[in-house]
């Protein structure tokens, strides 16, 4: 069963709609280095295997720069888990405190 246009249409409404999680640092970032990545490997692969234009070097870097952007989003999850963990531990006093940004969270 094919999803409707209107479906897809409010799918992608609410995902630009929708406010970055607080707990994330770069958002844009860490979701346009595999969309980068992504749009890299089709054209990549074109030019090693059908026009022979380019070598394995090509393809290598686009796994590469998709390897870094799904590290960089494990050590942002991995970071807001963290912060979200330390917030949940203070109490409300000193949750109030961090809304406020009279403490910052650090970890260490």
């Amino acid at each position: 069963m094919r999803p409707s246009l209107s479906l897809c249409v409010r799918s992608a409404r609410a995902l630009v709609d929708a406010a970055p999680p607080a707990d994330v640092s770069t958002p844009i970032f860490h979701a346009l280095v595999p969309l980068y990545a992504l749009s890299l490997l089709p054209a990549f692969s074109h030019m090693w295997l059908a026009s022979t234009a380019g070598n394995a070097n090509f393809y290598y870097a686009a796994t590469l720069v998709w390897a870094v952007g799904m590290g960089g989003w494990a050590l942002e999850a991995m970071r807001a888990r963290g912060r979200r963990e330390a917030l949940r531990a203070l109490g409300a006093e000193g949750r109030a405190a961090v809304e406020e940004e009279r403490w910052k969270v650090v970890q260490r």
